[in-house]
C-alpha cells in the first residue's frame, strides 16, 4: 500500500517533453511493479536508479523495481 503525489516540473507548453517528480510513502518496502499504462512514453528513475523507459506501442506496461532500491 502507498499514497503518492505526481507533479509537472515547468508549465510548458501543449506536446512539449515534460520532467514530472513524484514521492511515494511506503508502509513496507519490497519488489514491486509500476504501472505505467497511463503514460505515452518515457523513462523513470527511483533513488537514482534507471528503472528503464517505456512506451505505450510496446507489450510492455509496467517496470519491475528491487525493494533495496526504495526507501
Amino acid at each position: 500500500h502507498y499514497s503518492s503525489s505526481l507533479r509537472q516540473t515547468k508549465d510548458e507548453k501543449e506536446g512539449s517533453p515534460k520532467i514530472l517528480v513524484g514521492k511515494f510513502v511506503l508502509t513496507r518496502t519490497g519488489d514491486t511493479y509500476f504501472d505505467l499504462t497511463p503514460f505515452i512514453k518515457g523513462y523513470v528513475w527511483i533513488n537514482g536508479h534507471l528503472l528503464g523507459r517505456y512506451w505505450n506501442v510496446g507489450p510492455q506496461h509496467s517496470l519491475y523495481c528491487p525493494g533495496v532500491w526504495m526507501k
